[in-house]
């Protein structure tokens, strides 16, 4: 019986272990791979800085039809009626002692879009409305019994053809316009940034998260174009 010699057995064993070391790295290969790909569904933050699956989301949201308009510090306490655009005559539906929810906006709510409030430069209206501060306050109650607490940050005067508060696509804002000028030619946008939100009445809505816009900013001065969205 012939001996193996020493060269043989250390190729042999060189041969064995070379082929252990191919086998132990294809299985972690496939490890990474498939935790890779086996990974929980990516996250997306919104604006409340929760985090939800990419996609689209159901997402409770305080909203309501507004009411009435309370305007603390201007002594301003109005109902408020459903205001509509004729397309006929351009005009809108307009009140002499009520203010107007233009229903082709967004209602109150805690999550996206800009709420416009109009009604007449007029006493027992919105004749007092050039006086409010920055900082003051504003509350829509709605019919379900939710109040939406809105701080003033800044006013603009535009021309009555300008339309680009109905393009914003921000975080919830409200926007309250009456007219200006010496023959009241023009019209003047208030805006209002949310502060918070009175009452438990919660409606489920259907949310995809391409409607989030990060960083969208509400400026504090007249002379920013507040009304874009996107800055």
């Amino acid at each position: 019986m012939q001996s193996i010699r020493p060269t043989t057995l250390i190729a042999v064993i060189a041969l064995l272990l070379g082929s252990a070391i191919l086998l132990w790295q294809k299985e972690s290969a496939l490890q990474i791979v498939e935790g890779v790909f086996n990974k929980p569904a990516t996250t997306y933050n919104l604006f409340d800085t929760k985090s939800v699956p990419v996609g689209s989301v159901k997402k409770l949201v305080k909203s309501g039809n507004p009411t009435e308009i309370e305007i603390p510090s201007l002594n301003v306490k109005l109902p408020i009626v459903p205001g509509v655009y004729d397309t006929v005559s351009q005009t809108w539906t307009l009140s002499w002692d009520k203010a107007q929810y233009a229903t082709n906006t967004p209602l109150p709510n805690d999550d996206m879009g800009n709420t416009f409030i109009y009604g007449h430069n007029a006493k027992g209206v919105f004749n007092t409305l050039h006086k409010i501060k920055v900082g003051e306050k504003l509350a829509i109650t709605t019919d379900n019994n939710l109040r939406f607490n809105y701080v003033f940050v800044g006013s603009q005067e535009v021309m009555p053809n300008n339309d680009s508060l109905f393009s914003y696509k921000g975080p919830a804002m409200l926007t309250v316009q009456t007219c200006s000028g010496s023959f009241y030619q023009n019209r003047k946008l208030f805006a209002f940034r949310l502060d918070s939100v009175e009452g438990t009445s919660y409606q489920e809505k259907q949310v995809n998260h391409e409607q989030f816009l990060p960083e969208v900013r509400i400026p504090l001065s007249p002379e920013d174009h507040f009304l874009v969205g996107r800055q």
